[in-house]
């Protein structure tokens, strides 16, 4: 997605300020664009650890934090780095992921109308009479 003359695609990283200054640092998981073209991205939030520097980002010393349901207009966000949409993964995170893939056991049924064979006109004739009855 193009966004004030820069290319955002997912797994991006961006920061973000707060008010008082403070910057945080988040991963890209999917885009928004509404009905007046305003542009907005679903983040997930990167956690530093002890060998995080303040001054300088460098990818290898976080890791993945919670993820936000509500998307953030890119207008709040700064471009950081490209990054593999996979880079953080990690089977071990303190904190759950939504899987990509579906699980199976999924059931599958049709909802609808469903086509039955009908050998001939006398036998649709006495179908709807018995139904004609039953609802009397």
């Amino acid at each position: 997605m193009f966004f004030r003359g820069q290319y955002y695609q997912i797994g991006d990283i961006v920061s973000v300020e707060d008010v008082n200054g403070g910057t945080y640092f988040a991963q890209i998981r999917g885009f928004l664009q509404d009905q007046y073209c305003e542009k907005s991205a679903v983040i997930t939030w990167l956690l530093p650890s002890e060998a995080s520097r303040e001054d300088v980002f460098e990818p290898c010393t976080y890791f993945l934090g919670p993820e936000e349901d509500i998307p953030r207009k890119l207008e709040c966000m700064n471009f950081v780095c490209h990054a593999p949409s996979d880079y953080y993964k990690d089977r071990y995170s303190p904190y759950p992921t939504l899987l990509s893939r579906p699980e199976s056991g999924f059931i599958w049924t049709r909802i609808g109308p469903q086509m039955t064979k009908i050998s001939n006109k006398d036998q649709i004739l006495k179908e709807s009479e018995l139904s004609d009855s039953n609802d009397n």
